[in-house]
């Protein structure tokens, strides 16, 4: 027993040395100790010469706290100077070289220089020009550039904004309309990464402070919906939907994606969100918009819409939503892709547009494929949009408020007065406003109104002969009701008409007139309801 005693305490002893060996070793080559999700939280709110941001203190711990609830080994910065903001860079791209996933969120002051971003450390001086800022800043894309990580995810809750431009910058985060500059793929290193920016806010707005609550409008809805079990995309839409509704579109938050499959900042990842959830939830869905049918008429067979409520002026610009609903495979893209959705700015002086974002949907309403090339304000408008095409008619729409969304629209349609002049056949009958009635010279304007048994637009001309644009089309929405606006010149007895506006039987707007080029054409009056009106009016 004296004999194997000490040979067991030799046994035990050599074996210690060999485990504190192999711990040495595991931890040099990064092997054991090394995280598979890392984070490197920054919040930067009492800047020593630019004032203080109220939330981004909050904002930084809450986001903290939650990474590590989900797993990952989180680093946090409060009122990072330069010397320290730098030195934790070089220890979290150490850190983030053997993981999989590595997180960077920054709540702060952040700059636009000459088209690369930048994000100020609490020690930066009053800069007088905007080298001030580049040689006293952190530049994003530098910080992108040294993860190491797989997957790269940034989120920027920062200013978009200039302070070299403005005097002041503590009354938010920024106030300068100049914005941060978008992403772009070119400047930073994506070779065997995949990357996931979001922004705060796009360009040219404000990432605001929220005074008086706890986090700011985009951590807030960060912290709401980055733990759920779903890829990283269909978050950031549900994180933009809450943004902008309690922002009231102040605020829109932006991303730029270069991913490589399905990210997702859980553990457990599901590819896509249910279908329910996805066309309630994703940005641009179909359930969420007013789409109204125009102008179809493209081969292969297709519907066309445009949003109106989507319609918004950018300066001389204006951007919108348009959605196109195939009939019949494609001759472009994939066959599995039938609703198309499209965001498009156009120049209403010039008639140049692009298209900057779009989604595909297939036959079951998943989200197939998606896009972005830019912000609207800054994409070049290379597509001339040539009169009477499709692009052409949708411009028209935009650009004339008058065209895509009439007075009388704001109106309930039954209290118009309307003035029986003709019964029809089919049992619906015609109509014309008496309250909608002025004069403006030998000119007369007033509303006409037709009404249809219920019936898809694109039967309306087979069983009722008239004419409406669709005729023969399938899967068209159904109408009750057509009004249109017209002009009737007594002394010439010639008429003129805005497009049709058809109605459904709840008196929504479903569909203009496809012969929207052609709605200022002058024409004799003759025989029929025109006529008659002309005859009780003009005399």
């Amino acid at each position: 027993m004296r004999e194997i005693l000490p040979n067991f305490q030799l046994a035990m002893k050599q074996l210690k040395s060999f485990l504190f060996l192999l711990l040495i070793l595991a931890h040099c080559s990064g092997l054991v100790f090394a995280a598979d999700r890392v984070a490197l939280v920054i919040g930067n709110s009492k800047y020593e010469h630019l004032g203080t941001l109220p939330n981004t203190l909050n904002d930084a711990q809450s986001i903290s706290a939650s990474l590590k609830d989900m797993g990952y080994e989180t680093t946090t910065l409060i009122d990072a100077s330069d010397v320290v903001f730098r030195r934790e860079l070089r220890n979290f791209s150490i850190k983030s070289s053997n993981a999989s996933l590595a997180v960077v969120f920054y709540a702060g002051h952040g700059a636009q220089v000459n088209g690369e971003n930048y994000l100020l450390p609490i020690d930066v001086e009053a800069p007088k020009r905007e080298s001030d800022i580049r040689l006293s800043s952190i530049k994003v894309d530098d910080v992108i550039n040294s993860i190491q990580a797989k997957t790269k995810v940034i989120f920027l809750d920062a200013c978009r904004d200039n302070p070299a431009l403005v005097k002041s910058l503590a009354s938010g985060r920024g106030a300068y309309r100049g914005g941060l500059a978008p992403a772009n793929g070119s400047s930073v290193d994506s070779a065997g990464a995949g990357i996931f920016i979001a922004y705060a806010t796009d360009a040219g707005s404000v990432a605001l402070d929220s005074i008086g609550k706890e986090n700011s409008p985009f951590t807030s809805a960060l912290l709401t919906h980055m733990h759920k079990s779903m890829s990283i995309d269909d978050m950031f839409s549900m994180v933009t939907r809450d943004v902008r509704q309690t922002t009231k579109n102040a605020q829109r938050p932006y991303k730029y994606a270069s991913l490589d499959g399905v990210v997702c900042l859980t553990a457990n990842c599901k590819s896509n969100i249910n279908k329910t959830d996805e066309l309630i939830d994703k940005e641009g869905s179909l359930s969420n918009k007013k789409f109204v049918l125009f102008n179809s008429g493209l081969d292969p067979k297709v519907l066309t819409y445009i949003d109106p409520t989507s319609i918004e002026k950018i300066g001389s610009k204006v951007k919108y939503t348009v959605k196109y609903v195939y009939q019949e495979p494609p001759k472009f893209g994939s066959p599995e892709a039938v609703v198309n959705i499209q965001e498009w700015v156009v120049d209403c002086k010039s008639d140049k547009g692009t298209n900057y974002q779009g989604r595909s949907f297939d036959a079951a309403g998943k989200l197939f494929s998606e896009f972005q090339s830019g912000l609207p304000e800054l994409v070049t408008l290379a597509i001339e949009l040539k009169s009477g095409s499709l692009g052409w008619s949708a411009n028209q729409l935009a650009c004339n408020q008058n065209l895509s969304h009439p007075s009388f629209l704001q109106e309930d349609l039954e209290s118009l007065k309307w003035k029986r002049i003709m019964t029809l056949d089919h049992g619906g009958a015609i109509y014309f406003s008496e309250k909608s009635v002025s004069k403006k010279g030998d000119d007369i304007e007033l509303l006409g109104k037709i009404i249809f048994p219920l019936t898809p637009i694109g039967e309306i001309n087979s069983k009722y002969s008239y004419g409406t644009g669709y005729d023969g089309q399938s899967d068209t929405p159904k109408v009750r009701t057509l009004i249109t606006r017209v002009t009737i010149n007594c002394a010439k007895q010639t008429h003129s008409q805005m497009p049709d506006y058809f109605f459904d039987e709840s008196n929504s707007l479903v569909a203009y007139s496809r012969y929207l080029p052609d709605f200022a054409k002058v024409l004799k009056i003759e025989a029929g309801p025109v006529k008659m009106v002309a005859d009780l009016l003009c005399h």
